[in-house]
């Protein structure tokens, strides 16, 4: 994805593409989780690491997420929609897991 909008600092990612990072950065949470890294520390290098690579997934970079993020916040109906539509995508993959789920 490439950030299509301007806020007058620089790039800004649409409410499409925030809503994908955030859906990512939520499962690679997930996943850093289920690491079971006892140092703490690890666990954050990491997050770190691996949110790197989201985004570069997405063709952007931490300054241009939490320069978008802070912009979503200053308009809480959009920042609203992002993160209803982060949930049903997050439920959908969910439920799409558990379909594929062995039957114990």
């Amino acid at each position: 994805m490439v950030c299509g909008c301007n806020s007058g600092r620089g790039k800004r990612l649409s409410e499409k593409e925030m809503t994908a990072v955030l859906v990512d950065l939520k499962l690679l949470e997930s996943k850093v989780d289920h690491f079971f890294l006892r140092n703490p520390d690890s666990s954050k290098v990491a997050y770190r690491y691996l949110q790197h690579q989201v985004f570069k997934k997405h063709k952007t970079d931490s300054t241009t997420y939490y320069e978008s993020y802070e912009y979503y916040l200053a308009r809480k109906k959009q920042l609203i929609k992002i993160l209803e539509n982060a949930s049903k995508q997050l439920e959908n993959a969910q439920e799409d897991l558990l379909k594929k789920a062995p039957v114990e």
